[in-house]
């Protein structure tokens, strides 16, 4: 493959193929580990069997607001 201009200077001390491919590793492994941790939340969240809240409340409210 022949490239010309600024292009093929640039090209013999960046090497595009293992840089890009190392990347790509990376992210797919960065990408895995956000769908397992959003995954654990969910089941997490799913399966926390939180108490309702069992504090009594009593409130009076006056004849005045209720139409007769």
């Amino acid at each position: 493959m022949r490239t010309q201009g600024v292009v093929a200077p640039l090209l013999r001390f960046f090497p595009t193929q293992h840089v890009l491919g190392a990347m790509s590793r990376f992210l797919s492994i960065l990408f895995v580990l956000l769908l397992l941790v959003i995954a654990g939340g969910v089941v997490f969240l799913a399966s926390w069997d939180l108490p309702a809240p069992s504090k009594t409340v009593e409130k009076v409210l006056p004849d005045e607001r209720f139409p007769r």
